[in-house]
């Protein structure tokens, strides 16, 4: 299904889909919960809401477990399930942050966990934003071998999002690994083909291959700035902006 009409404008986004990873919800050392942290980051999603966007998050779980990085000697399809399981626990915590900001959220699994989450199906995500909730996707696609990254992708799609948002540890795109190389330059805009060409490791392949077929803008920013965020629901420049030119 290819969306038509999704044109930038200098007004908000309407619906955004935010990828957020799960060590934003952690404290610096990436790993567990840090109670400020999740306070900031369901702040921060909550004053977008206030400005009258329509907001669906994909949570990782980088802060409890990953599959490919786990020193475990068991075959990838578990591993990978086991991180999906994850993502709803940071889900439920992101879910109980958001409320305590006086927003309500519903979780939307991408497989059946009994009563902790809905099964996502495009009819009930679409009743939560008329309900004004925002949407939390866990479970990521359901599938091993793919991301959450992938997942943000798909939902991005499935949902009509006019953008998807990308919280990182950095602040923009670089032309090359800013922690490895201190003379990297920060890209302000680029296209689909340059970060899959360059292989700037901005977001998974197949997640970029996705955006770059329903032609969905992708702005990748700080996580830890609260107004880095708002200005890109805004559709103000901050960051680097991915599109099609």
């Amino acid at each position: 299904m290819v969306l038509e009409n999704r044109q930038l404008s200098m007004a908000s986004y309407k619906r955004v889909l935010c990828k957020l990873s799960g060590e934003s919800l952690s404290s610096s050392s990436g790993f567990g919960y840090d109670p400020s942290s999740i306070s900031s980051i369901a702040k921060t999603l909550s004053a977008a809401v206030d400005r009258g966007v329509e907001l669906a998050v994909v949570i990782g779980a980088g802060n409890l477990f990953r599959g490919q990085k786990a020193d475990l000697p068991y075959k990838r399809t578990s591993l990978d399930q086991v991180g999906m399981l994850a993502t709803l626990m940071n889900g439920k915590i992101l879910k109980e942050a958001l409320f305590s900001c006086g927003k309500n959220a519903s979780i939307f699994n991408a497989f059946t966990c009994g009563s902790f989450a809905n099964i996502y199906t495009e009819d009930a995500v679409e009743k939560a934003f008329t309900q004004g909730h925002i949407a939390i996707f866990t479970g990521g696609t359901s599938h091993p071998f793919l991301t959450t990254d992938t997942a943000a992708a798909l939902r991005a799609a499935e949902i009509r999002a006019d953008a998807l948002i990308k919280l990182s540890t950095v602040s923009c795109i670089y032309d090359k690994d800013p922690h490895l190389y201190p003379d990297a330059k920060q890209q302000q805009k680029l296209t689909y083909r340059e970060v899959i060409e360059k292989k700037l490791a901005v977001m998974d392949l197949e997640a970029i291959v996705l955006c770059e077929k329903e032609n969905i803008p992708i702005i990748v920013t700080n996580f830890s700035d609260e107004m880095q965020f708002l200005k890109a629901v805004s559709n103000e420049t901050v960051g680097t902006l991915v599109t099609s030119e």
